[in-house]
């Protein structure tokens, strides 16, 4: 019972605090950048938690939310040229937003609007905001896997894929591994060879099966 009470009594605690807080026109603006900022990691997190988890599939969304997090306060024309294979290897800092560019969200610009902050002050949160972000994203940068150009190749050999005649070329795949693939033609011609080959496959189980 009194661990029940003052588990209770904490929780009022942090309640207040929280409340407190909100009270703040400052603190409520970097409260509501963060809302928006780190529901990306929140949903990444959990597929990092997951068990039996596809590693192709966490490199797709670890991208992912690494491009949404570089689009807050990255130039766009920039970052719109990078393919998801490309862009672990973007030099982002060269290419940051001035401050009053960085896409802090609609709640953040209504709220910032309406309060009774100074300009001063908003810029500050502004630029604390800005900060948060870029550190956050040189930290994802970190924990993104050195083959992870390989890992979103490694898409393109699902069945569905490989024996489709719109498929992605593999020659980046092939130059990757040149010890190995010595003809990158060859493996080229193989490879948009697979949908006919597959085909052909197809149609002669179906003419085994009993009409």
């Amino acid at each position: 019972m009194i661990s029940m009470v003052g588990g209770c009594k904490k929780r009022c605690h942090t309640s207040i605090i929280l409340s407190n807080a909100y009270r703040d026109d400052q603190n409520k603006l970097y409260f509501l950048f963060l809302r928006k900022t780190l529901s990306e990691i929140v949903k990444v997190n959990r597929i990092f938690q997951s068990k039996n988890a596809d590693v192709t599939k966490i490199t797709q969304d670890l991208i992912a939310m690494h491009r949404c997090l570089m689009q807050i306060v990255v130039e766009p024309s920039h970052l719109s040229k990078l393919s998801d294979e490309n862009l672990p290897n973007f030099k982002f800092l060269d290419h940051i937003l001035p401050l009053e560019h960085v896409s802090y969200g609609y709640d953040f610009i209504t709220v910032s609007n309406a309060c009774a902050l100074n300009k001063d002050q908003v810029t500050y949160v502004k630029q604390r905001c800005k900060t948060f972000v870029t550190e956050l994203i040189t930290q994802v940068k970190k924990r993104i896997p050195e083959n992870a150009d390989i890992l979103l190749m490694m898409k393109r050999f699902h069945p569905r894929i490989a024996t489709s005649q719109a498929k992605e070329s593999i020659a980046p795949i092939g130059a990757r591994y040149r010890s190995t693939f010595k003809d990158i033609d060859d493996l080229e011609n193989e490879w948009s060879a697979i949908d006919s080959s597959a085909w052909d496959v197809a149609m002669r189980v179906s003419s085994d099966l009993p009409v």
